[in-house]
């Protein structure tokens, strides 16, 4: 086999062009840059984290995120019925501040672990503002959070004037988990590509052997014939064990520049991909471009959509902290009220809604005109409230009127 091969190398027309066989070239991308498909969690710090979110790709997804979530509308809703009025006051407290700024802030706190807030008063107990307090500068120490600027150190656990969030916090991560952290690798893997290429130009030059040998064969004689292969040429080579006897001790190359497209192909969509998929449940990169795009739109809402759902919820548990400040201040029980969201609807689900309203006003009115004309009499704040009518606009019938539009109707 050897004699041909050198034969071949001196002609310069040895093996076969590796981009014919994709499972081989799949195999030796693989090795090349040494994947396995997993990659291990890693600790992130503040500026990290900050690297990542500056990356195209994760800031793409990032603010897709976001803007789901930060464009529903809330309101302040209770548990106690005695204390439906105070909601509404609340909600006009909490308005004067930009909520929505603070619900994209509490977000942005998951891809940290971990965030904390100021909370500014006006003379008159009203909150004035939010002030986000950078991630650097806070540290925790036996469950206790403070701020650290230089020499000084203010402590955080003032309700009234502090806010911290965790997120998926534990006793051994107090400092909560990053949504980041599983993807740290990926994101390593996937910006490491050039300098990846650099280093295999480097070591097996501008055209990459490809030594393809039995999986089964000793470890000895593979080496021997690696080493023979590598003398031909002057540069190293991959070795590739493989079982399809079709392919045993077969010799294969690639030029350089055919293997950055299949990288690209190969790896850079898929990390992207993943990246995608991880934040927003879904993988809006275009690398299953394959597939419906109906379907596969359909399906990446309705996989969003559960994402939106699941950062809500730790928003909704973040916002109790805000509350707690407000009940200090206003004498009431935090834990009687809490935020709700509501998901924007299409046009579509809008028409569906108005509809739905129209035929239960239609209802509505019908029972008070059949109440009405069996001599029933309602209260106009009733007929108000049913209908959605001001009530300034109702005004009540003359009854000597009422009674001869009766005798004529039964006339």
């Amino acid at each position: 086999m050897f004699s041909k091969i050198k034969n071949a190398f001196k002609k310069h027309e040895f093996g076969s062009d590796l981009k014919n066989n994709k499972g081989l070239l799949n195999a030796t991308i693989q090795q090349l840059f040494q994947i396995n498909g997993t990659y291990e969690e890693e600790d992130l710090d503040p500026e990290k984290v900050k690297e990542m979110l500056d990356d195209i790709d994760i800031s793409y997804a990032v603010r897709k995120m976001s803007m789901g979530v930060s464009s529903r509308d809330w309101e302040i809703l209770t548990l106690i019925e005695e204390d439906e009025g105070r909601n509404k006051e609340i909600y006009q407290r909490l308005s004067k501040i930009n909520i929505y700024n603070f619900i994209k802030q509490l977000d942005k706190s998951r891809y940290y672990g971990y965030g904390g807030f100021e909370l500014v008063w006006d003379e008159e107990f009203n909150l004035k503002e939010l002030i986000e307090i950078p991630q650097e500068y806070m540290k925790c120490e036996k469950g206790v959070w403070s701020v650290k600027i230089g020499d000084k150190e203010i402590s955080l656990d003032d309700p009234l004037k502090y806010i911290v969030v965790t997120y998926n916090d534990s006793l051994s991560e107090v400092y909560g988990k990053s949504v980041l952290k599983p993807i740290v690798g990926t994101y390593e893997a996937k910006n490491s590509i050039r300098d990846k290429m650099r280093a295999i130009a480097d070591r097996y030059g501008e055209v990459i052997t490809v030594f393809a040998y039995d999986g089964n064969a000793d470890e000895e004689d593979v080496k021997a014939k690696a080493k023979q292969l590598k003398d031909m040429k002057g540069r190293n080579v991959v070795a590739i064990p493989i079982w399809d006897k079709s392919l045993k001790d077969s010799v294969h190359f690639i030029n350089l520049a055919d293997l950055k497209t299949e990288i690209h192909t190969n790896l850079e969509d898929r990390w992207k991909g993943e990246i995608s998929k991880y934040i927003l449940g879904a993988d809006y990169s275009g690398s299953n471009a394959g597939t419906g795009s109906f379907s596969r739109d359909k399906l990446q809402q309705v996989e969003q959509e559960k994402q939106e759902e699941e950062i809500l919820k730790f928003i909704r548990e973040s916002f109790q902290n805000l509350l707690v400040a407000d009940a200090m201040m206003y004498g009431y029980n935090h834990e009687d009220f809490y935020i709700k969201f509501e998901k924007e609807k299409t046009e579509e689900e809008e028409s569906k809604a108005d509809k739905a309203k129209e035929e239960v006003n239609t209802q509505k009115a019908n029972t008070i005109k059949t109440l009405s004309e069996a001599g029933y009499e309602l209260s106009p704040q009733y007929v108000s409230d049913s209908l959605g009518i001001p009530l300034e606009v109702i005004a009540k019938k003359d009854i000597k009127e009422f009674a001869r539009g009766r005798s004529r109707q039964y006339k």
